[in-house]
């Protein structure tokens, strides 16, 4: 299920009567006011979804947090962040190498990932090229080779870098942008947390829209 952050003009008393006796600037203040806050809206949770994972601030675009915004027919608007997984690539990954003490040179040692604030290395990972690209968006995955018949943990999100079964190259995903959004392992999710101020701001600049227009 995807969750998103979803803002309309709610049927209060005050909102009816405009409707009523006033529906075209009612009405176009409404949608003007929700999209106005769908945009602040969008910069608020991007803020807030980069303090909690490592990713770069370009990588939340218009595919992975999208805006859906009112008309003056449909006045509600939304905020949804995409459900496919995120390469744990994205996640300043750097690839780590040690000596190698069976022929000159090095040899891949792990690779290191920035996670709020701090790097942690996952032993045998190394970074690949996708030629085709990934369903990420990324042309570079990260990828962990493990025994016959082992599985990466579950926390990885890991799929099959190839068809068959008997794989044991798999590559590996962090939480999906709408996984961060709607999380609550660590208390209310952003989502909750947004809610009421943007609804606040949503009232406010309908009255202040209204009042614009219906003065003009």
């Amino acid at each position: 299920m995807t969750v998103g952050l979803r803002l309309g003009i709610k049927g209060d008393d005050t909102f009816v009567r405009y409707l009523r006796e006033y529906p075209k600037v009612a009405r176009k203040a409404g949608k003007l006011a929700i999209n106005d806050t769908i945009r602040r809206g969008r910069r608020m949770l991007k803020q807030e979804i980069l303090q909690q994972v490592n990713l770069p601030p370009s990588y939340l675009n218009q595919t992975r947090l999208t805006e859906n915004y009112a008309n003056e027919t449909n006045l509600t608007g939304s905020i949804v962040g995409r459900r496919r997984p995120t390469s744990l690539a994205r996640f300043g990954a750097e690839q780590l190498y040690q000596p190698n003490k069976t022929r000159p040179g090095r040899k891949k040692a792990g690779v290191s990932l920035k996670v709020k604030g701090r790097r942690e290395v996952i032993p045998r990972a190394f970074l690949i090229d996708l030629k085709s690209g990934s369903k990420d968006g990324g042309n570079v995955g990260l990828a962990i080779r493990l025994p016959n018949g082992e599985k990466p943990k579950r926390r990885f999100r890991a799929k099959p870098l190839y068809k068959s079964r008997d794989t044991n190259v798999w590559l590996l995903y962090g939480p999906s942008v709408n996984q961060v959004m709607s999380s609550e392992k660590k208390g209310p999710s952003l989502v909750s947390k947004m809610q009421k101020p943007l609804n606040s701001y949503l009232n406010r600049e309908f009255r202040r829209q209204f009042g614009r227009l219906y003065g003009g």
